[in-house]
């Protein structure tokens, strides 16, 4: 919900609002403004600089909002983006001018908010819902008429002119958002990635007939990230031998808890613990066997692929892999699980998404089925794996959701 106390204000209030919404039925509206309420947005800000050119910038860092002499354009809000893919950048999760960071001495012409348009007699049920969130007394039946903007903070104009939904269209996005609904309360969305990087390890060791306590795993990445996705592992029998991360880097060879390591790392290590904790950088994991090598860093030398010494390369997220790199792979007889089925398809639905408009959190629900459909890939025999991962079509799950 949005507080009155996160409302950035100018001379202690607002002046004239203006609210438009596209044509949603009373059902539709519902589920869409609950889901929502405004909370997880997007930004693309068309900046004009002191030239007077307007400059686009998608998601643009505070700091970058002081070098156009805190001039903007048009401010315009998309409410159809995964917050979370922004998280590093001014935005956050209430609409709140306070966390733009905004200048004392800067100006909007105006700012845009691309939510959903009701019809003019749904409007005064917007207007009450609006004037509950905000607690306050700015908004007024007529500001849903008004067009008047200008250069300080005393208008905002809020409409929408990027959403214009057919009835299929509408039907999908419904559909996505009741799946939505239905399925977070059952699965950790943070969680994601690790889990269908661990699904994608599962499926490849069955394929192989592989028994996951006879192969060791060492996973390069940064955050909480390669312990969380070790912790998955480990407790289903793999043998994890080593780990890079921000917070430092591991060879296990005696067997040590990770979670040990962990704790070890971040209380400071002794000089007795460090002689127990082999600390290697990237490039001496070179020198380290293992059967499955799990990547969430995308850049490194590409001398480094010809010395690693594994059987599977795991993309936890897309890696920057050229003809050069492909061809070592190959050579050395190395696999490649890409982040086309270890991102839960995420690389391969972005597109798709933006030319959908469909929420990319909305489209990561549907986990589910993208399960259901690696199951039935998996099966298939005669297929190479790759030709496989391929036959994996977010397109054709949307269509058998809608």
């Amino acid at each position: 919900m949005v507080d009155e106390k996160v409302i950035y204000k100018k001379n202690g209030s607002f002046g004239k609002i203006d609210f438009f919404l596209e044509n949603f039925n009373d059902k539709e509206k519902e589920t869409i403004l609950n889901i929502y309420n405004f909370k997880e947005i997007f930004v693309n800000i068309p900046l004009k600089s002191s030239d007077g050119e307007i400059k686009n910038v998608t998601g643009v860092k505070v700091d970058n909002f002081l070098s156009y002499n805190n001039t903007f354009s048009n401010l315009r809000i998309h409410p159809y983006f995964d917050i979370n893919y922004f998280r590093d950048f001014a935005i956050l999760n209430t609409i709140t001018f306070s966390l733009f960071g905004i200048p004392v001495n800067g100006s909007f012409s105006s700012i845009l908010i691309d939510p959903f348009e009701i019809s003019t007699e749904e409007k005064e049920e917007v207007f009450k819902m609006f004037s509950s969130l905000l607690k306050n007394e700015i908004l007024e039946k007529e500001i849903f008429f008004s067009s008047d903007v200008n250069s300080n903070y005393n208008d905002i104009k809020i409409f929408t002119d990027s959403f214009h939904f057919d009835d299929l269209e509408r039907k999908k996005v419904i559909s996505f958002l009741d799946y939505y609904n239905d399925l977070k309360k059952d699965i950790d969305i943070d969680k994601l990635n690790e889990f269908s990087v661990f699904y994608s390890i599962l499926k490849y060791c069955e394929l192989k007939k592989k028994s996951f306590d006879e192969l060791s795993v060492v996973i390069y990445g940064f955050g909480e990230k390669p312990y969380f996705l070790s912790k998955i592992l480990k407790k289903e029998g793999f043998n994890i031998v080593g780990i890079l991360t921000h917070l430092g880097s591991f060879y296990d060879p005696y067997g040590i808890q990770i979670d040990e390591f962990y704790k070890n790392y971040l209380s400071n290590f002794s000089s007795k613990e460090e002689a127990r904790y082999k600390k290697i950088d990237l490039y001496t994991f070179e020198n380290v066997r293992s059967d499955i090598s799990i990547f969430y860093v995308d850049i490194f030398k590409k001398d480094f692929l010809k010395n690693l010494n594994t059987s599977l390369i795991v993309e936890g997220r897309k890696m920057l892999l050229g003809e050069m790199e492909i061809e070592t792979i190959e050579e050395k007889g190395i696999e490649l699980l890409p982040s086309e089925l270890t991102c839960s398809g995420e690389i391969l639905l972005y597109d798709e998404l933006r030319k959908n408009r469909i929420p990319k959190k909305i489209a990561t629900m549907i986990q589910k089925e993208i399960y259901e459909k690696m199951d039935e890939i998996f099966e298939t025999d005669g297929e190479d794996l790759r030709t496989k991962i391929l036959k994996i079509s977010f397109k054709n799950i949307l269509e058998n959701l809608s």
